[in-house]
């Protein structure tokens, strides 16, 4: 037996927390900072005297059901006056008030439809998906029903100064083209997994929406015919090598295979969001070969070959459980930051195809760092601290290929989150970058600011806690260069390969 139920005591508070003794003294710290909110770094565990540490086994404990564990350690810091007098909205002046930053609209729920509306804002947060969306409502013919509705949603959300939305027809579409979210459990609807209604609807605009310019026109001349906003904002293309482990003299076999997300494994070892997409790489499948005459098992081994301009992570920290017939949770933390770098996923030709645009974001942190100490910027628009982000900037896509990623480099702009132990219960909330630092969490029709902090507490640890389902990373883009910093990029990069080639 490893999962136990106990009692924290945690002042006057009794608490009772289930323990699983499979997983390490850290998740058992994630579940009661959810609960109680105080920080793993500032709790102190004792069960009959002794002190539970990070890196402890609990064999070394008597753990039993109804045992007694003593949490200690404060939930907030001391909370200081504030410096400034506190100015209520009915309070403040004209120009206050038009500097005030409003935040995004939210969408009311009907009754278990969180999964709808986090997956409708994460969404949102791609601003290309959105002018797609434009640009399909403004074409002639009525489109597709739910594509249609969506890009009728994006555009009164964008538009509308409305705290709220109901997005009843966009609902009903999803429910008459896809019957499975129509449901119902004793005469409710049910709640529905939010990574199928995630993949659902990337589908649907994976069919519908073509790439457009403004004259709303297809660019034949970067894009093969058929194929669509999705397959170039979205889609990853990955290099499969199949080798038989039962006949090293059988020759390999190569394939390409076109995703629109990648996978987290989340495994025992895995900490990390990287090293559970490195886990996802390599894999094991059995199949007919023809030099054995008969089923063997083969070795998958798979690369990056093209990336996307944004790129989908699914944790998958669902699996079924044939006994309760039920999707359940694993809960083991899996840390993530706010930028992300694939490269070492990448195929050896992707490498070198992205190495001339990761010099220059290299060299560009370089020279900002030297202007920074000059006083200067190397933005070629100069802009305020509190300015909306309006500078241009240099393509992110190869030429050939446009929504692609050239660096390999990546930063976060939404997250998808679980609170509960299943994926077919509980509550999904989405939560989208407005700029650097500044982040919104919609909990359906509730809307509030975040920070970059907060975010990084939705890895895992608890079922008790929003942990992140998916992420939604977009290529990391450098600022238009003036002609004079291009010239000073181009020569440091110059430098760079000229010094790397005398070493070799």
């Amino acid at each position: 037996m490893s999962t136990y139920n106990v009692n924290v005591k945690w002042g006057k508070k009794k608490l009772p927390v289930e323990l699983n003794t499979a997983e390490s003294p850290d998740v058992f710290k994630a579940q009661l900072f959810a609960l109680t909110g105080v920080e793993p770094s500032r709790q102190k565990i004792l069960i009959a005297g002794k002190t539970v540490k990070d890196g402890d086994e609990w064999s070394k404990f008597k753990v039993k059901n109804g045992a007694m564990f003593m949490l200690m350690g404060s939930a907030d810091a001391v909370v200081e006056a504030p410096k400034e007098a506190v100015k209520f909205v009915e309070d403040l002046e004209e120009h206050e008030l038009a500097s005030a930053s409003l935040l995004p609209p939210g969408i009311k729920n009907f009754g278990n439809t969180c999964y709808m509306n986090a997956s409708i804002q994460c969404l949102r947060a791609v601003p290309e998906l959105r002018r797609a969306l434009d640009l399909y409502l403004s074409r002639p013919g009525g489109g597709a029903q739910l594509t249609k509705a969506l890009a009728v949603l994006f555009k009164s959300m964008s538009d509308s100064k409305q705290t709220e939305f109901a997005a009843m027809n966009f609902l009903m579409a999803l429910r008459q083209q896809n019957p499975q979210f129509a449901e119902q459990q004793q005469g409710h609807y049910a709640q529905q997994d939010a990574g199928e209604c995630w993949g659902t609807l990337l589908r649907h605009l994976q069919q519908d929406v073509p790439m457009l310019n403004d004259s709303n026109t297809a660019l034949q001349e970067q894009v093969t015919p058929g194929q669509s906003f999705v397959d170039r904002y979205f889609g990853i293309r990955m290099s499969n090598t199949l080798t038989c482990e039962e006949n090293p003299d059988e020759p390999a076999s190569h394939s390409e295979e076109s995703l629109l997300q990648l996978r987290c494994h989340i495994e025992k070892d895995v900490s990390f969001l990287l090293a559970g997409l490195k886990i996802g790489l390599t894999g094991q499948l059995e199949k007919n070969s023809e030099s054995l005459g008969r089923n063997a098992i083969y070795k998958k081994e798979s690369l990056v070959a093209r990336l996307p301009s944004s790129l989908v992570v699914n944790f998958v920290r669902f699996y079924f459980k044939k006994g309760t017939a039920t999707n359940c949770k694993v809960t083991k933390p899996v840390r993530f930051s706010m930028e992300l770098d694939v490269h070492d996923l990448c195929s050896p030709e992707l490498k070198a195809k992205m190495k001339p645009y990761r010099d220059m974001h290299a060299y560009y942190n370089d020279l900002q760092a030297e202007k920074a100490l000059e006083g200067k910027t190397m933005d070629k628009k100069e802009k305020s601290a509190d300015a909306e982000e309006v500078t241009e900037f240099e393509p992110h896509w190869f030429e050939d290929d446009k929504g692609s990623c050239n660096s390999g480099l990546y930063e976060l702009v939404a997250v998808l989150t679980h609170k509960g132990r299943s994926s077919d219960s509980g509550h999904y909330v989405g939560w989208t970058r407005q700029k650097p630092g500044k982040w919104v969490l919609y909990d359906d029709d509730t809307v509030t600011s975040k920070t970059d902090e907060d975010i990084l507490k939705l890895c895992g640890g608890g079922a008790d806690w929003h942990t992140a389902y998916f992420c939604v990373f977009q290529a990391k883009k450098l600022p238009l260069l003036s002609e004079e910093d291009r010239a000073a990029l181009k020569s440091k990069i110059e430098a760079g390969n000229a010094a790397a080639a005398a070493a070799a």
